[in-house]
């Protein structure tokens, strides 16, 4: 008897213990058939077809994890990796842009590749919280991406052709959607207002320095404010991406590249009117390079919903100049939504995007016109 008394109070130590945290398992599987088509005068076309990754969400999955530490003082991290479901590869490779997914295919030099076997991790941080608000630390999304992608600012979908550029326009100058750093979330202000500062690098450190590999330096500064009530949202963001390198024959670095400070401004905004929600997003900036390329863009979309449908449409523009009009696109995009449930999810997008800028040098935007089709279903777990 008095074992048994020993063993129920243990097990009730440990039960208060677990109910003290927790750790949940979430993803997301899309897939469905679709065909794309890049073309250019220069680069000629290229083509693809068939049961393809992320129409409308990028393919993951993560651990998401929270300790009450008392005192109203909370402990939480997230580790969340990219994959391809349609590969053979699937956790060595994540479709991480609107490219044509074929293993092996190159991101770089014209930029044809739309699958990644070096960007896997999605975000992984550890994070404090209380009444002061949220302290993150580690690799994580930018106010970049923030902005552009995840507050309802965009109504399409960012894996295809059409909705692809607009709203993230500039962050292939300012470091991109994720990096390596600290940022910190405000409680919710002034009714409905949140600030996020963020410092850190890209992928790596603030500094290095080696007689034998070469020196970097990489400093990332953010701010996004936020706005919402009701109906309406709106946010501004700032980023500041500053780089160096000196290169060494032989080392980790082995070209060298003067002070390049790289700044992003943003604006969002979108208003549900019950029968259709409007969003759209401005972007703005300079590369801060030698090249010293102003760019801007602009995107607005609309979501009129029917019960578990919704039909979606969504129209940008952007530039990017110096004197020249290196990029002059213009893109647009349809699709159809329609819920299964609350975590399933078919959907069916067609869009084009098309480029009369002069082009420079070859990259992923340096094709005339790209177009793409693709109907699948997205669940949710």
């Amino acid at each position: 008897m008095k074992k048994s008394l020993i063993a129920l109070a243990a097990a009730l130590v440990a039960g208060g213990a677990f109910a003290q945290s927790s750790v949940t398992l979430y993803g997301v599987i899309d897939a469905g058939y679709g065909y794309k088509s890049w073309s250019d005068d220069t680069l000629g076309d290229t083509k693809s077809q068939g049961i393809q990754d992320g129409g409308a969400a990028g393919n993951r999955f993560g651990f998401r994890g929270v300790e009450d530490l008392g005192g109203g003082l909370k402990a939480s991290f997230v580790i969340e990796q990219g994959l391809s479901v349609t590969s053979q590869q699937l956790t060595n490779q994540r479709t991480s842009n609107s490219g044509h997914q074929m293993d092996g295919l190159a991101q770089t030099g014209i930029g044809e590749g739309g699958r990644s076997s070096t960007s896997l991790n999605r975000q992984s941080y550890v994070a404090l919280s209380g009444g002061f608000g949220e302290v993150r630390l580690g690799y994580q999304y930018t106010n970049l991406y923030e902005l552009s992608t995840l507050s309802g600012y965009q109504v399409g979908s960012e894996g295809q052709h059409g909705a692809d550029q607009s709203h993230v326009w500039g962050q292939q100058f300012a470091g991109g959607t994720r990096a390596n750093g600290i940022t910190y979330i405000s409680p919710t202000i002034a009714g409905g207002l949140t600030l996020r500062l963020q410092y850190g690098a890209g992928p790596n450190l603030n500094k290095f320095e080696s007689d034998n590999n070469g020196s970097r330096d990489e400093v990332r500064i953010g701010a996004m404010a936020q706005y919402r009530s009701g109906p309406l949202s709106v946010a501004v963001a700032y980023t500041q991406y500053t780089t160096e390198q000196v290169g060494v024959p032989g080392g980790l670095f082995t070209t060298s590249s003067a002070d390049n400070t790289a700044k992003l401004t943003q604006l969002g905004a979108s208003y549900d009117f019950g029968v259709a929600r409007v969003a759209g997003t401005y972007n703005m900036g300079n590369s801060g390079d030698v090249l010293d390329l102003d760019f801007s863009a602009w995107q607005i979309g609309v979501r009129v919903p029917f019960g578990a449908a919704a039909v979606i449409a969504q129209y940008g523009q952007g530039k990017t100049e110096n004197g020249t009009d290196i990029n002059d696109f213009k893109q647009w995009q349809v699709g159809f939504t329609y819920d299964l449930s609350k975590r399933t999810q078919a959907y069916a997008y067609y869009g084009e995007t098309k480029d009369d800028g002069a082009g420079l040098g070859t990259s992923i935007y340096a094709w005339d016109k790209k177009t793409g089709l693709i109907a699948g279903i997205r669940h949710s777990f």
